[in-house]
């Protein structure tokens, strides 16, 4: 009687537990599993009586309504397998480890390029790389202009000697006729180039000497009109600008002796010499007196042709600006100044008198030599500064000339060198062509002159600096 009470509760138990659907699933993408008839459909209590011991069945109750009640941390249906997991995300690279080997990659970087022990100290002057070199004087040349001289920073060249950095800088003047060097404006990261001087007798031969003219708005110009003396300022170069002494067709090499003049023969036979016309505005002068030094004076290793005579024509702001370039080469170098403070220029007339004036134009005999990148004025029209051989005048070769003939064909040149608005105004603006500057047609006042004067150019390059 006792065991048949029992059996009626465990199979009211089963019964009951049995009969208590499932939750549903929550994912529905995962095909359930087959299970027993007797998971879904409540089973006979008499059956169950009849075959099973009461404490067995119990014990089997028990177990199976434990293992079929839902687990709270679980959402899968008991009955059923879980479903398989999803596929794994794509693999990413995590932003932070991008970022971070970005920041060492350009930290590495700067500390390659700005730490002292980076920076080559073989070289005083790299055309790849800013060098450093120390301000020892400032010299005032007008309310608006200065020079300023340059060192090489000792620290950087400790293992150079003042004679090893004197030779260094004398390069250079060896291999080019005109040349500058980039000045780096470091709080914009930006650089203009300005041209070196020629090195005078008294100068410190480990020195560059930079003329300056501070500019409204020239950023790297009012930079450096507040350095003091002692500041540091970063240089590269030297960049090369045209070759003039392939277009005048003179050698570096020493010149023979040539025969007194007669009595009968002017002292300049313009048949037999060049010349060289220099337009300077401003600190263009710099520029001017860069040719005058190349062509008139004697470096070592490159000594000048004696058959080159130089005339410059200087506009400046004040008579301060002036500086006394004839003692040195009589009447090899001539200038002429004008000065904006008194109301003169340099006017057309003046320009076509240093031209050799209409009767020059007459008697010229020079063509255009299309084939010629030094001596074709139409081939220059579409050249960018120092082309075609990056100023190297020791590179130049006579097989370089398209000109027929023997010898070395040349032409005489009409240098333009100051700010845009002069170079405009006497000989055309330069032109942007590919994304950089080229010369373009000649125009201005000599483009003028040769309208007025047909021939007048025709022995003559006109250059832009």
């Amino acid at each position: 009687m006792l065991s048949r009470g029992v059996g009626r509760v465990a199979a009211r138990v089963v019964s009951e537990t049995l009969s208590t659907p499932p939750p549903p699933p929550l994912l529905s993408c995962a095909a359930p599993a087959a299970s027993a008839p007797s998971s879904t459909t409540t089973p006979d209590a008499g059956r169950i009586h009849s075959n099973i011991p009461p404490a067995r069945l119990h014990h089997q109750a028990s177990r199976y309504s434990q293992a079929s009640r839902p687990d709270p941390s679980s959402h899968a249906e008991p009955s059923h397998p879980p479903p398989p997991p999803p596929p794994p995300p794509p693999r990413r690279t995590p932003r932070k480890l991008i970022a971070l080997t970005l920041l060492l990659t350009t930290s590495g970087t700067a500390y390659y390029l700005l730490s002292p022990d980076a920076l080559p100290t073989d070289r005083v002057l790299n055309t790849e790389r800013f060098t450093p070199f120390d301000l020892i004087a400032r010299e005032t040349v007008s309310p608006t202009s200065f020079i300023l001289t340059l060192r090489p920073s000792p620290t950087t060249f400790s293992s150079l000697s003042p004679a090893d950095i004197a030779t260094q800088l004398a390069d250079p003047w060896v291999r080019h006729d005109l040349w500058a060097v980039e000045v780096k404006q470091p709080q914009l990261q930006i650089a203009r180039d300005y041209t070196p001087l020629p090195p005078s007798p008294d100068q410190d031969p480990a020195t560059i000497r930079l003329w300056i003219r501070a500019v409204d708005g020239g950023e790297t110009s009012t930079y450096l009109s507040r350095l003091p003396v002692g500041s540091r300022v970063e240089l590269r170069g030297p960049r090369g600008s045209f070759d003039l002494s392939s277009r005048l067709g003179v050698d570096r090499a020493p010149a023979p002796p040539s025969p007194p003049p007669s009595p009968k023969r002017r002292k300049w036979d313009k048949a037999r010499n060049r010349e060289v016309i220099f337009l300077a505005g401003g600190t263009g002068i710099a520029t001017a007196l860069q040719a005058a030094h190349s062509l008139l004076e004697t470096a070592p290793g490159s000594p000048p042709s004696p058959a080159t005579r130089v005339r410059i024509l200087w506009a400046v702001r004040s008579q301060s600006d002036i500086l006394d370039l004839k003692a040195r080469h009589g009447d090899r170098l001539s200038a002429h100044f004008v000065v904006d403070d008194e109301g003169s220029y340099i006017s057309a007339a003046t320009v076509l008198a240093a031209l050799g004036g209409p009767a020059a134009a007459a008697a010229a005999t020079g063509t255009d030599e299309r084939q010629c990148v030094f001596h074709s004025q139409a081939l220059h029209a579409r050249m960018s500064d120092g082309a075609p051989n990056a100023g190297r005048r020791d590179l130049a070769r006579r097989e370089d000339c398209g000109c027929p003939g023997e010898g070395r064909p040349g032409k005489d040149l009409a240098l333009v060198s100051g700010p845009d608005g002069f170079i405009a105004a006497y000989a055309g603006a330069k032109q942007w062509e590919a994304g950089g500057q080229v010369q373009g047609a000649v125009g201005g006042v000599l483009g003028e002159l040769e309208r007025r004067h047909p021939g007048l150019l025709k022995d003559w390059i006109v250059l832009k600096l």
